[in-house]
């Protein structure tokens, strides 16, 4: 009989590896460029392919105090190769000085769009120009499309430009862009340009909403294949300011009249942002809670510029202390925010929480206030996040003594990593310029390197994966272990490759039990001398003897040998021992039958059974059935599950004792 016990595990150590970049060393991010003078401004968009674009300011060409730019990139594929020059190639550049610059790509047949908006240094004239790249970098269009520029205060009285966005609208591109106006105000302006570079709406851009001072601003599109734009802005950006939307059409006029999405409530504090979807737009802002703290909020409207959410306004997080710094994105049934977080119980300034919110109802799916995601020594968080390909949300956030790293949540909001990935605890970004970015599959953050002496220089570029996971285990298991679908028969190190990006190191020892015996006359003896050794009376598997290498019954009987070595126990068959002295007595009368049978066999005697015991032993003297504790003058015995053959029937009651062969047919 053969006995596989304690198979004893024991869990030594678990090793957290972090694959955090194409060059697999987390303290050494890939530098993307370092040349003389200031890099920083970083941006990037998707190949389509598992790679990026990045792009930069630089003033490598002139410098100039460091306050002349030109816009370089590189491409990386998939695996983190560069495929232009090494220290990137120049894209844009003016005889101006480039304050800003903003990119779009779609699909490789629409090319990478820049626009971007420079600045004469002497004259300090403004102006915003638009390029087609291919995927080579390469300038499409014969001439850079000029969109708006300043005059110094004749013609259309613009002293400049603040800044500017853009979307792809329906076939062409919409632009945002705010100038300041001689005498100080500023406002919202609206133009459009096709994808062959062809301006299609009004030079400097047409007028729409607040001309008199604006805070933030952006556009989003529609999706309804109008060409319409949602324009929001605030009134300014000081603490109790109003936010507004509204809806423009591809003709420059109003749909829908600016609405003021905080009417009603104490107004902004400072930050503002909106997120467009087929079904309407999200307004997510700060604003004080009217007891001294700063809470997040959102609310909804309609694509008709009615109020989604029955009109309420979600209280994103309220929790005690402020609220801050967001970062959102969306997928078709959710968003998801990141922000700082100073509430009570926090290590430094400020944790990073995280919520989601149901677009159709603005329910909460995660824990009320959010989720926390990292809670560091923090001065002031930039909490930046994107969406994995599996559903899962991806967070980083730099931490002054711990990196800057990345953490993942599923879809309930917990964090998937046993190990935040640190990707760097050098070269730190600086505050928020930093993009993360899905291409394909693979996470890719690019940021641009904090100086200890102020502001950034130098561009790095990361791939954010899972950490690799590698499981060390110790076991000692008898005679042959299964790990993972796969089985070993000897000692030694195994290393098995499991789903996702770990790894199984198993450290096996494999032990024996020897049970192997001699049977000298009514002596056993065991052949082994290692573990423990210990003697069984068949009847009941009790221990009569143990610790000792023979073993000499004084009573007929069935007996075993039991050996435990470490974690393998083995037992032997059972092997009757006649004891010659004892008395043997048969009954008068003792019958079987049927006799051959192969169903219930019927034992009966003249005399009584007295606590008797029968037994049926095989051919090779193992024990296949037993009764004990028998009275009566006759029982019964199902012998359907025996195997067809001849056996011997063994009774005794006391010291009477009778022997009998009995055929299963």
């Amino acid at each position: 009989m053969k006995n596989t016990l304690l198979v004893a595990i024991m869990i030594s150590m678990v090793f957290i590896e972090m694959n955090a970049q194409w060059i697999n060393d987390p303290q050494n991010p890939r530098l993307v460029c370092d040349e003389v003078c200031v890099q920083n401004a970083v941006q990037q968009v998707t190949d389509d392919n598992g790679g990026t674009f990045v792009f930069w300011l630089d003033s490598r060409s002139g410098c100039n105090g460091n306050s002349f730019f030109d816009v370089y990139g590189q491409h990386y594929n998939a695996n983190g190769n560069e495929l232009w020059e090494s220290g990137g190639r120049e894209i844009v550049s003016y005889e101006s000085s480039i304050i800003s610059f903003a990119v779009m790509r779609s699909s490789s047949q629409e090319g990478i769009i820049i626009g971007a908006h420079s600045r004469a240094i002497q004259i300090a004239t403004d102006s915003l120009r638009f390029q087609k790249f291919n995927d080579d970098g390469v300038a499409l269009w014969a001439n850079d499309l000029l969109i708006a520029e300043s005059d110094g205060c004749e013609g259309n009285y613009f002293l400049g430009l603040e800044n500017f966005s853009f979307i792809q609208n329906g076939n062409g591109y919409t632009v945002n862009l705010t100038p300041t106006y001689c005498g100080g105000s500023d406002g919202n302006r609206i133009t459009h340009f096709t994808s062959d570079g062809l301006l299609t709406g009004m030079f400097n851009g047409e007028p729409e909403g607040n001309q008199f001072y604006v805070g933030s601003r952006g556009i989003d599109k529609t999706y309804d294949n109008t060409g319409d734009t949602y324009l929001y802005y605030t009134g300014g950006n000081g603490a109790g300011a109003h936010a507004f939307v509204m809806r423009v059409t591809a003709g420059g006029d109003s749909a829908w009249a600016p609405i003021d999405v905080l009417e009603g409530t104490n107004g902004l504090n400072y930050q503002y942002a909106a997120k467009s979807d087929p079904n309407g737009i999200t307004i997510c802002y700060q604003s004080s809670d009217g007891i001294g703290d700063v809470d997040l909020f959102l609310r909804r409207l309609n694509p008709d510029g009615t109020w989604a959410w029955n009109g309420d306004i979600i209280t994103l997080c309220g929790a005690d202390g402020g609220q801050g710094n967001f970062y959102w994105v969306q997928d078709e049934t959710s968003i998801y925010v990141v922000w700082s977080d100073g509430r009570p119980g926090i290590v430094g300034n400020a944790a990073i929480y995280a919520q989601k919110i149901e677009k159709s109802t603005g329910m909460a799916q995660w824990q009320t206030d959010g989720v926390l995601v990292f809670d560091q020594a923090t001065y002031i968080p930039y909490a930046k996040c994107v969406l994995a390909s599996d559903g899962k949300l991806i967070v980083m956030n730099e931490s002054g003594a711990m990196g800057f790293n990345a953490q993942s949540l599923n879809a309930n909001g917990e964090t998937e990593w046993d190990a935040i990935v640190s990707l760097s605890n050098v070269g730190l970004p600086f505050y928020a310029d930093y993009q993360m970015l899905n291409s394909n599959g693979n996470i890719i953050v690019a940021w641009a390197e904090s100086l200890s002496s102020g502001g950034a220089d130098g561009i790095y570029i990361a791939q954010v994966a899972a950490p690799d996971v590698t499981i060390v285990e110790s076991v000692t298991a008898c005679d042959q272990y299964t790990s993972n679908g796969e089985t070993f028969t000897s000692s030694g190190t195994y290393t098995q490759l499991l789903a996702g990006d770990t790894t199984y190191v198993l450290n096996l020892t494999i032990t024996t039990a020897n049970i192997d015996l001699l049977i000298n006359g009514n002596t056993l003896e065991a052949q082994t001398s290692e573990g423990l050794i210990s003697w069984l009376d068949c009847t009941d598997y009790s221990v009569v003897l143990n610790n000792a290498q023979t073993f000499t019954p004084t009573e007929t009987g069935y007996y075993a040998l039991m050996v435990a070595n470490v974690s393998c126990v083995d037992t032997t068959e059972c092997y009757l021992i006649e004891v010659t002295n004892v008395k043997e007595q048969t009954w008068t009368t003792f019958t079987a039958y049927p006799n051959p049978g192969n169903g219930l066999l019927t034992v009966k005697s003249s005399r009584t059974f007295n606590n008797a015991r029968i037994e049926m032993v095989d051919a090779l003297g193992k024990v296949v059935m037993s009764e004990s504790q028998l009275n009566g003058q006759q029982t019964t015995l199902n012998t359907s599950a025996i195997p067809v053959g001849c056996y011997t029937l063994r009774i005794q009651s006391g010291e009477d004792r009778h022997t009998m062969i009995w055929t299963k047919m």
